[in-house]
């Protein structure tokens, strides 16, 4: 077994939003054993943030989710 990092940037994050709604952008952090975060954007943070809480996987789903919508609906800005 080797060791699988992932660059994770906010169009990584994106892509995985439009392709698999919260659960790809979870899997980015789930199915990666090392994440190198992109910190010149808020949106890499605030999901890793989200990911690193000790909380149930679905409850991650739902803030992402929240998160998406709240990005969307203009209620947060990204950089």
């Amino acid at each position: 077994m080797g060791f699988n990092k992932i660059y994770i940037d906010e169009e990584n994050i994106f892509n995985a939003w439009k392709s698999e709604s919260s659960q790809g952008v979870a899997n980015l952090f789930i199915k990666y054993d090392g994440h190198i975060i992109d910190t010149s954007s808020k949106v890499p943070l605030q999901i890793e943030r989200i990911m690193s809480k000790e909380i149930t996987l679905d409850k991650k789903l739902t803030l992402i989710e929240t998160y998406f919508t709240m990005l969307f609906e203009g209620l947060i800005k990204i950089k």
